[in-house]
């Protein structure tokens, strides 16, 4: 169930030359502004497209600091900050874990960059297109899954657009983020809410 859930979610893949040297604390700095974006009191709301080797599918996700909401016709899930409920059609049951700050960063955008910073190296990346910055992530281990990630941002608005994962086995997740914008989201928005299943459906837990 874990995997189901982390390959429905997220991810970052054209690279030319790389800016290295004073272009590094460039490319820190703009992605501390991307990350600020996700940073309003009542949290940010947005429309994902995730494309990976097994398809694609799009929903909704809803993010206040690491907890997240994310909705689509298969998979349902909430994070509440320390506990995760997946819901997917596939199953038919909701599934009850702890998830692990990896998978995590698969889901979330905002937990991806504030994690990912502090562990790779970030460099900026010449791209043509007009009106985007492309930063390259690194990780700075080399038994990690992750290979690297793409990230792509608005220069008007620092708003994330793209981010993607290419990761060391060949696979990759490549995330289409839309129509983000500032929400007033309460803490119950992040908690398993029944409704939202099919009823009667089974929850398993798996703590």
């Amino acid at each position: 169930m874990k995997t189901a859930a982390i390959r429905h979610i997220t991810a970052i893949l054209l690279l030319s030359a790389i800016s290295l040297g004073a272009s590094a604390q460039s490319a820190m700095k703009t992605l501390n502004a991307a990350i600020k974006r996700f940073e309003t009191p009542g949290g940010v709301t947005a429309d994902y497209v995730l494309a990976n080797d097994q398809g694609s599918t799009r929903g909704t996700i809803d993010m206040k600091g690491k907890n997240y909401r994310i909705m689509s016709n298969d998979l349902k899930c909430w994070y509440n900050g320390t506990t995760q409920w997946t819901y997917s059609s596939i199953s038919g049951e909701v599934c009850i874990t702890v998830p692990t700050l990896e998978e995590m960063q698969m889901s979330n955008p905002y937990v991806a960059l504030t994690t990912l910073k502090k562990s790779c190296k970030i460099y900026k990346v010449n791209t043509k297109t007009k009106g985007v910055l492309v930063l390259k992530l690194v990780p700075k281990a080399k038994d990690q899954q992750v290979k690297h990630i793409m990230v792509y941002i608005k220069t008007d608005s620092y708003a994330v657009t793209n981010v993607n994962f290419e990761m060391t086995d060949g696979s990759y997740y490549r995330t289409t983020i839309t129509n983000f914008k500032e929400a007033k989201h309460s803490n119950a928005t992040f908690n398993y809410d029944s409704k939202a299943v099919p009823k009667g459906t089974e929850v398993v837990d798996l703590r």
